[in-house]
């Protein structure tokens, strides 16, 4: 089981459209609680598996599933001669704040069965369930099983369209 609170929150600064520009602050406690169900299974050949299932809840908000976005909103001054300056730019989400909670399901599983279990294939699906965020998810991976000279197994595995690299080592 893991459980996550953070001890700061996010905070993010909103104007409720372009017209009326009225900018107020929203904060958000990014939390979440999952708990992991594993089963691993190591043949003679050196061939292996592992199944993982993975229920989640977490704190969720329209900025996060990008339902609003952000948009860039400049001041200016005239000079002398009427030519506008711009003085500052800031950020703001455009439009109203709405936090709310996503339930998942993820199931994954990995298989070591090419060039004497060094390399496999991986594959997730994840299913969110909610009412204001519901998406599925997937990834399919190649897992690369390097054993250093103790014989510590350190399985590698890119992710999420290369933006998560996962290095776990057992002993």
């Amino acid at each position: 089981m893991r459980a996550y609170y953070p001890i700061t929150n996010n905070e993010y600064n909103l104007v409720n459209n372009t017209t009326d520009f009225n900018k107020s602050i929203s904060e958000f406690e990014n939390w979440d609680i999952s708990f992991s169900l594993n089963y691993f299974r190591n043949f003679n050949n050196n061939n292996s598996y592992t199944f993982s299932i993975i229920p989640k809840i977490y704190n969720n908000n329209n900025i996060l599933t990008e339902t609003i976005t952000s948009k860039t909103f400049t001041t200016s001054q005239s000079t002398s001669i009427n030519q506008p300056v711009q003085t500052s730019a800031e950020n703001l989400y455009l439009g109203q704040f709405e936090e709310f909670t996503t339930t998942q399901l993820k199931a994954e599983l990995t298989t070591f069965f090419l060039i004497d279990g060094k390399v496999g294939l991986s594959a997730a699906i994840e299913k969110n369930y909610g009412s204001k965020y519901d998406p599925t998810n997937w990834k399919l991976a190649i897992p690369i099983s390097l054993k250093n000279a103790k014989g510590n197994l350190i399985l590698i595995s890119k992710s999420n369209g290369g933006k998560l690299i996962t290095i776990t080592s057992w002993v």
